[in-house]
């Protein structure tokens, strides 16, 4: 797993993740490709709930080692946060984000990103 080299881009692609989380651990990166570079510009949870607060995880996976973002992050009735609070998560080639939430389909994680090809 080589360090992508920026300065030798081909392509780039823009693209954006959607989920409905679970109580599973579900995949809203996949792990990134040989060759390619990840740039996500937000992860945004929206609790869709009308009366529940609910709640969301974030784990960065690197090299099959776990990295928390968020641990069960609350979200108030029919609200939305940025997860990486205006940071963005650079992802290398087998890297990935999972996302887990407190109930099935209350709370819906979006991710735009660029996909480099180096």
């Amino acid at each position: 797993m080589a360090t992508p080299n920026l300065l030798a881009l081909v392509n780039v692609y823009i693209a954006t993740a959607t989920l409905a989380a679970t109580a599973s651990e579900l995949n809203l990166i996949a792990a990134v490709a040989t060759g390619k570079a990840v740039a996500v510009d937000a992860i945004y949870a929206a609790n869709t709930h009308a009366t529940a607060t609910g709640w969301v995880t974030v784990v960065y996976r690197k090299a099959s080692v776990d990295y928390t973002i968020t641990y069960q992050q609350r979200i108030q009735v029919k609200t939305t946060i940025n997860v990486l609070l205006g940071r963005p998560l650079y992802l290398e080639e087998g890297d990935s984000v999972k996302v887990t939430a407190n109930a099935v389909s209350n709370v819906h994680v979006t991710a735009p990103y660029s996909i480099m090809n180096v």
